[in-house]
Formats: structure tokens, C-alpha cells, sequence
């Protein structure tokens, strides 16, 4: 019996250990989170917010009433948890960040506990707000002795009436970050790597997201990195992280990334204030990146939701005038104008609407970037950050007028496959003068039409390839005041993570930049020959070429090129006109060898059919044990066991290219041939 009991309480201590993080929510996707709700006389007037007032990541609950176009209430609003078991844990710790904006309306917030579903609150914690504010609440806190720790379910919430009159009433309330935690000394987690889901070829490091969750102060860990099949990474950061901040970090040295097979990315913590971790659960995560062939300059898109009626808007809208006059070439910028607050804009349209609701805008001024909801207004460090971040899509359109009829031309190209991406094409007057009900009188970067639609146009784009969209648009059935003040906007969206690959202008009243035609590529004793054609409109004055990233050919009317071929080549070429205006590049990619060479066959050893494979090769000899697939690079895509005389291998999924593929025979001796794959 003393056994038993012995065991029993080494689990217990053991599940409480690793089960000190019992909510933490941070609410970032689309619709609640499984298992939470909401609740009280407010449930109707809270949402899923597609912003960061509460300085988290998008997005955040939000609760607001009739100025944001939402239910009024008089009552409660909560944020309702899933049910937890906290059966013998005690004191804990409970945080929320929120921020909020009321006129002269006071509201108490509080954390409350319930044991019975939801049915009856017990507060442990409130205070009343009123004004404008926010921060980060941290309370320790345990469970009433008379409730059944069991079945503990949580909410946060604020009470209040949310409209008394036009002078006191409920602007907005946002929370987010809802944690409950046993917090230890020091526990620092991974919780996010910040690397891009795709990266380029060449060099590159790793980001990640740290948390202190203990309660004492963090001044300098260890951590490490590493891609699948390269070499770890350590270093050492010295770094003060007050308990519950958070900072994102880069590792100082690279990884020169050599093969384009998906990797895995793994980030590890070791050691906390050279001392080991007291909860090593959360120290390390991993994540599945792809390799492109490459990356571009990126271009920051930013889209600002703002009102002529919207008091706030005012003082955002001249620090944006202020950031982008300071930044030409920087960025590219759309604002909708909403329907909301009353009087309604009169530059609203309903394609700014759908816009409102894919990122579920409850409160004017709102501003993303990159799809991204980084502050209101932005600053010059997330403007230079994102500028600085490179991007793995490139974007070129031009537009001309022809009495009242636009004509936009517009190619998207990516270093990298993308499926089911959105392209956005939108057509702005850069500065409208009116009287605004919020006192402004010029208003900048007005949607006057998303000539691709509201929820744009699907396309998917292969590796070094591009897409081409045309539009026409009569112009004189839009709000327009000026025909010779417009702008086109063009940028690349992933719609389900909100992701912006890249945006440009397109440049203005001229004709469309068209790239190179027929690029080829051709290896022979240790040269690579690149050849291509002309545009088939347009007269560039010239063309650049690179290689892997390195420019080899500038402003050259030359239309082919001999150079020595490296392990791996990634051409680029791109046509320049006048002006200096470029079109998107058009990029081939041809590699030697790295660790397979093709083998003189012996007769009969084995046979691949057909080649070249699209959906499948059929691989044929005797006495074959395995068969290695591997990519142009050396690395292995596959190996599989031989069925017979005769085994069929798909490659569907493989990447259009060169492969080959080894047979071990079961007396030891390997053959290889080239195989290529088409698709």
C-alpha cells in the first residue's frame, strides 16, 4: 500500500509540474477558440477582433456597443474559459491584457470563477476604468475553499452600461493573452518561431518568439537552432525580460541552406540564468519550412480603415502623412473608408466593407501591415522592419487612361510554389479634398475601386514563374474627383493566414513593363550557357542578370551569357526600361551534382519508365533490394523497398526537375540514372 501511494503522489507531483499552464489563450484566429464562449447581457456585443490594441499578436476579444456599429447593453460582458481542473494547486496566477476607451463611462473589470457551468460568478479580483488606458493585469489569486476545484470555469469581463447618452458611453474594451499558471522562478518559453514558412536558398537564420513566465527576472539564456540535416546552432543572449515580457530574437550566424527539400526548423532553450530551466515543457519548438529559389525587396502593404466622421482618426492621419512623406518608395498604401461612425463617409463603398469584415474591424482608425495589425498609427520601426524583411514574391503593373476608361496590366511572380494565393488590385485617388465631419479636409490614398474584387482573384503561381492579370474600368462611375491623381495598388494575399507576400504601385499613366521571354539554361564541362528572347511588347534598355542573388549582367543588350557554373544556379533576369522601371524577373534554376553521379549502366541492371515521369515512374530489374530517389542537389527524397521485378513510385509530389535514382541490388552493387520530372 505504501508502494502504491508512493507512485500515486510521484504522479500527481509529476502532472502538476508539467500541467502548470492551465489557460493561456492568446485568441489569434478567426472565431472563438474550442471550448470558450460568451456570456452575459454584452455576449452579442463582443467579437473576434482582427487587431492588437492590447499589444499581443492579432487578434484580440473585443466589446463595444452602437458608436461601432454593435448591440448597446447595460450589464456584463464575458469572456468565458473551457472548464479546468485545479485540484490542489492552490494560489496561481492569473493575467489578461486590455486596453479600452470610454468617454465619461465608468466599468469594473474583474476575474470570476465558476463551479456550477457557467450558471453563477464568484469574483476574485476587480477594479472599475474609465477614460482611456490599458496594461497588463496580473493577479495572484486561488480558488474559494467552498467551490469544487474539479470544474473551474473562468471568465473575465467588464460591467457597465455601454450607452447612456452622447457623452458617456463605451467606445471599445479589448482583451487578450488570458493566462492561469503555478508560476515557477524562472521559466522562460518558446512560444512562437518567427521564420518565415518559406525561406530562400543561401543564407539564413532563425527568429523566435521567448516569454518569461517565471517570476523572477531573466538577464540571459542559451539557445539553439537548426535545419534538418545541418549543423546546430548555439548562442549565447544576454538580455533583461521582466517576468510576463516578451521579445523576438535572431540568431546572429546563418545556415547556408543548399537544397530546396522542405526542412525541418527546430529552436531549443537549455539553460536559464546558467541554471537549468524549472519547467523545460515549453522550451523548444519546431516548425516545417520550404526553400525558395530565391527572395526580392520587399514592399510593405498597408491597408487603414478610417472615417471622415471619425474625431480619433485625425491626429493618425497625420502621423501616416508624416511617415510616408518621410518614406518614397516604402510602401504601398490603401485606406476604405467606412460606414461607421455616423455621419457615413461619402467615399464609402461596399468592396471597403468586405474589407472591414475579413479583418474584422470593429473601431476606426485601424491600420495593418502585411496583412499584419502592427499598431495605430505605425511607426518608422515596423515600416523599416517589414521593409527590411525580404519577400518571396515579386509584383510589376503599369496603368494608363483612355478618355474616362482605366486599363491596368499587372504580372505576380513567386521564387516559390503558391497555391490558391489572392492578387488585389485597387485603384485610389491619392489625396480627395472634402469637409469632413471630424474637421479634416484632405483625405489621402482613397479606395475608389478593387478592380480584383473584394476578396480578390485566385492564382496559383509556380516556382520562378509569373501570373498575368488586365483589367478596364470606366472610372466616371466611381466618386473620383481627379483623373490625374490616381494610384493602382497591387498585392499578393494568403486570405486564410492573412499573410501579405509582397505589394508594389504600379507605375502611372505609362505602359506595362514586360519581362524576358524563353529562358534556357544548359550545363556543359563546367559552363553554364544562358539564353533568352526579347519582350513580346515593349522596348527595355536593357536587361539584368544574376546569379544566385549576384548581379553578373547590368543594363546588358545582350540576350546570352557564358559563365562558370556553380553547384547550384538560380538565373534571374530582369528587363529595365526607362526610368529605371523593371519588370517582375523571370528565373530558371539548373544544378550540378552534389554527392550523385550517374553511373554506367550495366546490361539489363535495371530500366525507369517513361522518362520523363509526371505522375509516376516505374522502376524494373532483378535481384534490386532499395531504391534511393534522390533530388539534382544529393539530397534523398525517397527510398523504398523493391516489390518484385517491378515497382511503381509516384512523383506527383516531386518538383519539375532533374532526379536521380539509385538501385542496390542484394549483392551490394549500386546503379544510377537520371531521371526527369515533368509535370
Amino acid at each position: 500500500m505504501k508502494k502504491s501511494l508512493s507512485l500515486l503522489f510521484a504522479l500527481m507531483l509529476t502532472l502538476a509540474v508539467n500541467a502548470q499552464v492551465f489557460l493561456d489563450q492568446t485568441f489569434d484566429g478567426s472565431s472563438l477558440p474550442s471550448g470558450w464562449s460568451f456570456g452575459g447581457e454584452g455576449k452579442n456585443s463582443m467579437i473576434i477582433n482582427g487587431s492588437n490594441f492590447c499589444g499581443g499578436s492579432p487578434n484580440e476579444v473585443a466589446i463595444a456597443g452602437s458608436p461601432q456599429g454593435l448591440p448597446d447593453f447595460d450589464g456584463a460582458a464575458r469572456i468565458i474559459s473551457p472548464t479546468c481542473d485545479l485540484t490542489g494547486i492552490g494560489e496561481f496566477l492569473f493575467s489578461f491584457k486590455h486596453t479600452y476607451a470610454t468617454s465619461s463611462a465608468s466599468f469594473k473589470v474583474a476575474i470570476a470563477v465558476s463551479d456550477d457551468n457557467a450558471s453563477t460568478w464568484t469574483d476574485l479580483w476587480s477594479q472599475n476604468f474609465s477614460g482611456e488606458g490599458g496594461g497588463e493585469i496580473r493577479q495572484t489569486v486561488s480558488i474559494p475553499e467552498e467551490m469544487d476545484e474539479s470544474s473551474i470555469k473562468f471568465c473575465v469581463y467588464i460591467e457597465g452600461d455601454s450607452y447612456v447618452n452622447n457623452s458617456t458611453y463605451l467606445w471599445i474594451w479589448a482583451f487578450d493573452d488570458i493566462r492561469a499558471l503555478v508560476q515557477k522562478n524562472y521559466d522562460i518559453a518558446v512560444t512562437e518561431i518567427a521564420t518565415s514558412d518559406i525561406i530562400g536558398i543561401g543564407e539564413n537564420s532563425a527568429s523566435f518568439v521567448v516569454k518569461n513566465n517565471g517570476s523572477k527576472a531573466i538577464t540571459a539564456f542559451t539557445a539553439t537552432y537548426q535545419y534538418q540535416g545541418y549543423e546546430e546552432v548555439t548562442q549565447d543572449y544576454t538580455t533583461y525580460m521582466a517576468p510576463f515580457t516578451t521579445k523576438t530574437l535572431t540568431f546572429n550566424e546563418a545556415t547556408n541552406i543548399t537544397g530546396f527539400d522542405p526542412l525541418k526548423l527546430t529552436v531549443n532553450i537549455s539553460t536559464v540564468n546558467n541554471q537549468q530551466d524549472e519547467n523545460e515543457a515549453d522550451n523548444s519548438l519546431e516548425k516545417q519550412v520550404s526553400i525558395a529559389m530565391g527572395t526580392t525587396q520587399r514592399i510593405p502593404m498597408i491597408e487603414h480603415f478610417s472615417s471622415s466622421s471619425c474625431p480619433p482618426c485625425v491626429s493618425v492621419n497625420a502621423s501616416m502623412k508624416n511617415l510616408t512623406n518621410n518614406n518614397p518608395g516604402k510602401y504601398t498604401y490603401v485606406k476604405y473608408s467606412t460606414s461607421w461612425p455616423t455621419p457615413t463617409d461619402s467615399h464609402y463603398i461596399a468592396e471597403s466593407n468586405t474589407r472591414t469584415q475579413y479583418y474584422q474591424v470593429s473601431g476606426v482608425p485601424a491600420i495593418f501591415t502585411d496583412g499584419m495589425d502592427k499598431g495605430t498609427p505605425i511607426n518608422q520601426s515596423t515600416l523599416d522592419s517589414r521593409y527590411n524583411t525580404p519577400a518571396l514574391a515579386d509584383i510589376r503593373g503599369a496603368f494608363n487612361i483612355d478618355g474616362n476608361t482605366l486599363n491596368v496590366t499587372a504580372d505576380f511572380m513567386s521564387f516559390a510554389d503558391m497555391s490558391n494565393v489572392r492578387a488585389f488590385v485597387t485603384v485610389n485617388e491619392k489625396v480627395i479634398e472634402k469637409n469632413g465631419a471630424n474637421g479634416e479636409r484632405e483625405f489621402r490614398h482613397i479606395l475608389l475601386k478593387m478592380l480584383s474584387g473584394a476578396t480578390g482573384t485566385a492564382l496559383n503561381i509556380k516556382a520562378g514563374e509569373y501570373q498575368r492579370l488586365t483589367f478596364t474600368h470606366d472610372m466616371s462611375t466611381t466618386k473620383m474627383q481627379d483623373i490625374n491623381d490616381l494610384e493602382v495598388a497591387l498585392w499578393l494575399q494568403n486570405l486564410e493566414t492573412g499573410e501579405v507576400f509582397n505589394s508594389h504601385y504600379a507605375y502611372e499613366y505609362t505602359d506595362h513593363c514586360y519581362p524576358v521571354q524563353n529562358l534556357e539554361l544548359n550545363v556543359e564541362n563546367g559552363n553554364l550557357s544562358i539564353t533568352f528572347e526579347a519582350p513580346e511588347q515593349g522596348t527595355p534598355e536593357g536587361y539584368n542578370v544574376y546569379n544566385n542573388g549576384t548581379l553578373i549582367a547590368e543594363k546588358t543588350a545582350e540576350l546570352s551569357h557564358s559563365i562558370t557554373a556553380n553547384e547550384v544556379n538560380v538565373i534571374s533576369v530582369v528587363a529595365v526600361y526607362a526610368d529605371d522601371k523593371t519588370s517582375v524577373p523571370v528565373v530558371k534554376i539548373d544544378g550540378t551534382i552534389i554527392g550523385v553521379e550517374e553511373t554506367a549502366q550495366a546490361d539489363n541492371t535495371f530500366s525507369i519508365y517513361p522518362n520523363p515521369a509526371r505522375g509516376y515512374v516505374r522502376v524494373s530489374g532483378e535481384d534490386i533490394n532499395t531504391i534511393s530517389v534522390y533530388n539534382c542537389l544529393g539530397a534523398l527524397v525517397e527510398r523504398v523497398e523493391a516489390k518484385g521485378n517491378t515497382t511503381s513510385i509516384s512523383t506527383s509530389s516531386y518538383n519539375t526537375g532533374v532526379y536521380f535514382i539509385t538501385v542496390e541490388q542484394n549483392n551490394g552493387v549500386s546503379t544510377t540514372q537520371k531521371m526527369v520530372v515533368t509535370h
